[in-house]
């Protein structure tokens, strides 16, 4: 079994090549979040997985970065694509690999590392000592904490689910995101005088709970304040109200970012309560964003 082959990899082979003999740091990285960040700092590449081991496992799984925003935090990801001969790996073959392929001078993990077949799974200090008999340092970080808590994806994904945008956002260090293009929607905004962007949702991407939320939205490196809609109904929609902003944006890829925490979501008996509502939300958003 080859596993050091292009195939492996979403990259061309001769990029993997210019990439060899730096600093590597792995991992699944879900949320690049601030304790990730510290890897990203000491590496030179930062290698993760598509899919997610996560995801692999369970395809329910609700990811709090998509492997195209992940490059946007950290331009210097690499992919190895993840499936039942790499789940299967001891943990020696796998560093084994890392070696022959990425020849890196050095490896950064976090402190919660695991790795290889599940039964004879390795932790950070068995990677260590595996590294170690390819002449490979290992640096091991500890827990990156805010206040008492250790920074761990699980809890922002928690915390995104019940709508505390902003306790996510300071543990990610920016302000969480959906990166995708807009489609058409209903176009039941624009009928009432409030025309919306509608994103294309990825079934793996977790979106916030339900409700109204103040943030921004990027377009051609261009940001402009925008009321942001998370609507659960018969489906998920996800819209956004872009504020004094009329440019036909359809078919283009935009990043979608979520400050703040307006409301959660209502029904409404009529249009005119719904429009009433909105006229509101939308004074309070824009004293939020201070504009």
């Amino acid at each position: 079994m080859d596993l050091t082959d292009s195939k492996r990899w979403f990259l061309h082979p001769e990029k993997l090549v210019s990439l060899q003999g730096g600093v590597v740091s792995i991992g699944a990285f879900d949320g690049c979040h601030l304790g990730h960040q510290q890897l990203f700092s000491k590496s030179d590449v930062a290698l993760s997985f598509i899919p997610s081991p996560k995801s692999f496992f369970d395809v329910n799984e609700k990811l709090l970065t998509l492997p195209a925003e992940k490059q946007l935090l950290f331009p210097r990801f690499i992919f190895m694509r993840f499936d039942e001969k790499l789940a299967g790996l001891s943990p020696d073959k796998f560093v084994a690999i890392i070696k022959e392929s990425l020849h890196p001078t050095r490896i950064v993990v976090g402190w919660d590392f695991h790795f290889g077949k599940k039964q004879l799974g390795g932790n950070a200090d068995e990677l260590s000592r595996l590294a170690a008999q390819f002449g490979i340092d290992v640096d091991i970080l500890p827990p990156f904490k805010k206040g008492s808590h250790i920074i761990k994806s699980r809890l922002i994904r928690e915390w995104i689910k019940l709508g505390y945008i902003e306790k996510a956002n300071e543990y990610l260090g920016y302000d969480y995101f959906i990166s995708s293009r807009v489609v058409h929607g209903k176009a039941l905004g624009r009928t009432i005088g409030f025309p919306t962007v509608n994103l294309e949702i990825n079934h793996q991407k977790l979106t916030p709970k339900p409700g109204v939320y103040a943030g921004h939205v990027e377009i051609e490196g261009v940001q402009y304040p925008t009321a942001i809609s998370v609507i659960q109904r018969e489906k998920l929609d996800i819209e956004g109200h872009i504020l004094d902003y009329n440019r036909d944006v359809y078919g283009k890829v935009i990043r979608l970012s979520f400050k703040y925490h307006i409301r959660d979501q209502q029904d409404f008996a009529s249009f005119d309560s719904l429009k009433e509502q909105i006229q509101k939300d939308l004074k309070v958003i824009r004293a939020r964003l201070m504009i």
